[in-house]
């Protein structure tokens, strides 16, 4: 059986490309059609190479609010 620990250390770059694209394309989204995210990206895009599960809860947080926030205008 393959030890963990190695399993976790090959998924490290994957999750941190997942990160920044997410990242990248809601500053994007910020940068044409929605100026509120601005500044939740600009901090979080500070903390994109931090590799721990926070960065990816507060992501998911953001994505909710857009969810939440795509039908009222």
């Amino acid at each position: 059986m393959e030890n963990p620990v190695f399993w976790i250390l090959d998924m490290v770059p994957v999750y941190s490309t997942i990160c920044r694209k997410v990242i990248g394309s809601i500053i994007y989204a910020a940068t044409t059609t929605r100026p509120d995210l601005a500044a939740a990206m600009s901090y979080l895009s500070r903390y994109q190479d931090y590799e721990d599960n926070d960065i990816w809860i507060c992501l998911k947080c953001v994505l909710r609010y857009i969810k939440g926030s795509l039908n009222s205008s």
